[in-house]
């Protein structure tokens, strides 16, 4: 009986082992059929865009995250004929840089704005990369830029400057206020540049260098300018392909998206199709004789306000001196003569005394006998008798 019962233990045991590995079994097989199902449902995602707008789901996802979003910066035009009194028209038309200064045809945002977003293929070491529009790719390269504005080619450019032969802050501050203004090492505040240098800046930060806000910029900014101010050779047409790879590459800055109608004559010069159904971007007025005249009045206007906050220091100063001034030379006391006639209350004083004393005199105020004997001067003994 005993042997019995331990084989019925034994065969109900190997029963329980085995009623315990199925379900085991079931679940490694239903982690394998979700790691198949994700797997499906990744690619199905990633094939899941808009191929007719972007060239991958990257370029969608960049193009709803940051792009639809930023502003775009139009470029102005420069009218040089009203500048000609100042050094500005020489240093651009010295380059051949008048193309650029002539903006035409402004597309819609949606156009550049897509542009970007489907920017792919880059070549860094040649500024070159590759953009896809509605179904049709472009290779932009600093070449094709130089040929499309006819720009002239530039070999060996100095800017952007190595790290060792890049201009002191003294020497390009100096050029840019005519005297050296400290840097904290952020950015470089522009408005005590002279006026000539002020609207340089404009043209610069709009056209060549586009950024939103030219109250400050940038050291890369700064030495662009002083570049340009010093004769220094920039290779424009990449510099163009690098800014815009770094607008690209710094998609969730607030950098507003450059150079549109660049971006639009690249389109219709190459025949790639336009994007229809939004209204053309409304380009500024131009840069002219009249930023001159704003230049030189808001000039004035910090001057005149910086005077006013002058005064109220000034005269302190020349309070406090005052004061110093009496304190170290107190004026010489000066007492107030008192009237000859006694007050009516002095005088009833005087003959209320004279009555207790038993005085009688037609003066109220007459001296005492005893005591005029008494404070009766000494006798001048120094004349003869």
């Amino acid at each position: 009986m005993v042997k019995r019962t331990n084989l019925r233990n034994i065969r109900s045991k190997s029963k329980n082992k085995t009623k315990l590995k199925t379900p085991t079994l079931t679940k490694t097989n239903n982690k394998k059929k979700t790691k198949t199902s994700t797997s499906s449902l990744t690619k199905q995602k990633s094939s899941n865009f808009d191929g007719t707008r972007f060239v991958d789901h990257k370029a969608e996802m960049l193009f709803n995250k940051y792009f639809k979003k930023k502003a775009v910066l139009a470029e102005r035009v420069v009218a040089l004929d009203e500048l000609r009194h100042t050094s500005i028209p020489s240093a651009l038309r010295a380059r051949d840089w008048e193309p650029l200064l002539n903006p035409v045809s402004p597309p819609s945002k949606l156009l550049v704005r897509e542009f970007y977003a489907n920017i792919h293929a880059i070549d860094k070491p040649s500024s070159s990369f590759t953009i896809y529009l509605r179904g049709h790719y472009l290779r932009v390269t600093p070449t094709l830029i130089s040929n499309l504005y006819g720009l002239r080619p530039v070999p060996d450019p100095t800017f952007p400057y190595a790290n060792d032969a890049a201009p002191s802050m003294d020497a390009m501050t100096t050029l840019l206020f005519r005297h050296p203004v400290p840097y904290l090492g952020k950015a470089l505040n522009t408005t005590n540049f002279t006026v000539e240098n002020h609207v340089l800046t404009r043209i610069v930060c709009t056209n060549l260098y586009p950024v939103s806000h030219m109250t400050f910029l940038s050291l890369e900014r700064v030495r662009f300018l002083y570049a340009l101010l010093s004769g220094t050779s920039i290779d424009i047409a990449s510099h163009i392909c690098d800014y815009m790879l770094e607008v690209y590459e710094n998609a969730s800055s607030n950098q507003s998206l450059p150079f549109p109608c660049l971006v639009n004559r690249l389109v219709t010069s190459s025949c790639l199709p336009s994007i229809d159904g939004e209204a053309a971007i409304d380009l500024h007025g131009s840069i002219g004789l009249h930023s001159i005249s704003l230049s030189e009045a808001q000039l004035r206007k910090r001057k005149s306000a910086s005077a006013s906050a002058e005064v109220p220091s000034s005269s302190q100063a020349q309070m406090s001196s005052e004061n110093t001034q009496r304190a170290e030379n107190p004026p010489s006391s000066t007492s107030v003569p008192l009237s000859d006639t006694p007050s009516p209350n002095t005088l009833h004083k005087l003959k209320r005394i004279q009555e207790h004393l038993g005085i009688t005199t037609a003066e109220p105020f007459a001296t005492p006998p005893e005591l005029a004997v008494a404070f009766a001067p000494p006798p001048d003994t120094s004349a003869p008798r």
